[in-house]
């Protein structure tokens, strides 16, 4: 058993536009903490998976096909055996040019010149790894990282419905609009033959939107404060990997008790807080010397919504009345989310294509979704799973924006707002996914063997 482990800077030049923020201004001002790609591979035999995690908000589909595409032509893998994620820190570069309607045409090349960096600095990091292997040691455990992990849709004692991070009294909470949150932490660590950890991979569910374009400088938000106090206790060359869950609805405090706080402190707060949790996971693995691995891929289609024409009409007309003015720090401009709703009715598409991958390590199953997928499908693979240990990478292999409950759907919010960019499918395509899932899980992975199943009771 083998594994290679790199990490390499890519924080873009200062200037290139944010993204993750509603500011018309949005350009970067400076850089607070780097930005990283960080890569595990792992190889048995003839078996080798490779997990690519990036500081960034998300990543194109066609972005993540030519990264692949890349590592495929210099090593004898296939793109099912390559897992590419993005942290979702709202302090990173918007390369998904998401709400960009406001950005000049200047930036939109930045954008695109520093995409074309990040992929060959991403191909040669990779090509790295696999050139630079170590007979290793694996292990996987998990535990609950409490406090920062939360719904973030609400409803008041009033009856009435608002987003976690909207004003409102701590007293006037009444519930929570779905699940609580999910603080399940698991982690997978890598130590060489002598015993020294070189990688440890996070897998937890939440919304790196604390920074949030504090000052405009980039920021890895609190996966920062993670990498930082996982350094300090193992060593500063140790690859951290953080790779988010099914994040859709989750927030990083919890609404009963605590205002919306955003900032570089906080951040770093809950950071080293999932630090303090994983640390505790860290020390309890158990390590094995061999690896059984498998891995799987689909690309299936969602449907994209429709949008009624008197919606688009009152959107144009705040488009032509509402150009100029300014966008405000946390939640959208009206004529940002208006342009959202044109481009939607617009585009033409009655489906989106969207990649599923399932990776199957020992007795850990991973399951992969392109974009910001609400906890209850999260919760809905995880329960149906054959697997003891059943993790989801959210954010993975392309961008789709929220895929939110159909209950959302009649409850309102942030998340369900049409916008071709950011909520572009129909109230079913959540369930549409999950059975696509499973069934990629029971005909892909477990049925063929190769796999630890679920413990009988």
């Amino acid at each position: 058993m083998k594994a290679g482990v790199v990490s390499v800077d890519i924080t873009p030049a200062v200037g290139v536009v944010l993204g993750g923020n509603g500011r018309k201004d949005n350009k970067s001002r400076g850089v607070h903490d780097p930005l990283f790609a960080n890569i595990i591979a792992l190889n048995e035999n003839n078996n080798t998976v490779v997990f690519i995690g990036l500081d960034v908000l998300g990543i194109l589909k066609e972005d993540v096909d030519e990264i692949k595409k890349g590592i495929t032509a210099k090593h004898t893998l296939e793109g099912k055996d390559i897992v590419i994620t993005a942290t979702h820190t709202h302090s990173g570069p918007n390369i998904i040019r998401i709400f960009a309607s406001t950005y000049s045409a200047r930036e939109l090349d930045e954008i695109d010149v520093y995409r074309k960096e990040l992929i060959n600095k991403v191909i040669n990091a990779a090509d790295e790894a696999l050139n630079g292997m170590f007979p290793c040691k694996f292990g996987y455990g998990k535990g609950i990282a409490e406090e920062f992990s939360f719904n973030r849709r609400i409803f008041l004692k009033d009856g009435s419905f608002i987003m976690g991070f909207e004003e409102h009294g701590l007293n006037d909470v009444d519930r929570f609009a779905g699940p609580s949150g999910y603080p399940v932490m698991s982690v997978y660590k890598i130590t060489d033959f002598s015993g020294k950890v070189r990688a440890v991979h996070v897998n937890y569910a939440s919304h790196p939107a604390l920074a949030c374009g504090e000052g405009l400088l980039f920021s890895r938000d609190y996966v920062h404060g993670l990498t930082e106090a996982l350094k300090e206790r193992y060593g500063k060359d140790i690859v951290v990997l953080y790779t988010n869950g099914s994040q859709g609805n989750l927030i990083p405090f919890n609404p009963f008790k605590q205002p919306f706080v955003t900032g570089f402190e906080e951040s770093d707060r809950v950071g080293r807080g999932l630090a303090d949790a994983a640390v505790k996971i860290i020390e309890s693995i158990v390590m094995k010397d061999c690896l059984r691995m498998k891995t799987a891929l689909r690309e299936i289609e969602l449907p994209i919504r429709k949008i009624p024409g008197d919606m688009v009409a009152i959107a144009e007309e705040l488009l032509k009345n509402h150009a100029g003015k300014d966008i405000v720090a946390h939640g959208l401009d009206p004529s940002v989310e208006a342009d959202g709703v044109v481009k939607l009715y617009r585009c033409g598409k009655k489906t989106e294509k969207i990649v599923i991958q399932a990776v199957n390590i020992n007795e850990t199953l991973i399951v992969t979704l392109p974009g910001e997928v609400f906890i209850e499908f999260g919760l809905q693979i995880i329960e149906d799973s054959p697997f003891d240990n059943t993790m989801i990478f959210g954010l993975a292999n392309g961008y789709s924006g929220y895929i939110p409950t159909s209950e959302a759907f009649s409850q309102g919010g942030y998340e369900i707002k049409p916008s071709y960019s950011s909520s572009k499918f129909v109230p079913e395509a959540g369930d549409i996914l999950v059975g696509n899932v499973k069934n990629l899980i029971m005909e892909d992975i477990f049925a063929g063997g190769n796999h630890n199943g679920k413990t009988a009771t």
